[in-house]
């Protein structure tokens, strides 16, 4: 996602998941063109088998870098950070 990102927003997609006994946590990420500039949009869904995945949060952020902790995802619209190696919560 951060070299798509950073080569002129190239198209990509990735998603973080884990799994419970029943339960779907993911987040979705995607690289695509906003306006003038390279966008990432997120969304977090949460999932109780056989269910259809419940969507926690939906952001779309201005910048993707690298840190400490891992790769994330900032300047988010609505405000937040997302990161892209570890799951929240």
């Amino acid at each position: 996602m951060l070299a798509a990102f950073d080569d002129h927003c190239r198209p990509a997609g990735y998603t973080l998941s884990s799994f419970g006994v029943d339960t779907i946590r993911e987040v979705s990420f995607r690289t695509a063109v906003r306006g003038n500039a390279c966008a990432v949009y997120t969304t977090e869904t949460f999932r109780v088998v056989p269910q259809q995945p419940h969507v926690l949060n939906r952001l779309v952020c201005a910048r993707v870098h690298k840190t400490d902790a891992g790769i994330v995802a900032d300047r988010c619209t609505p405000a937040g950070t997302v990161s892209l190696t570890k799951l929240p919560g």
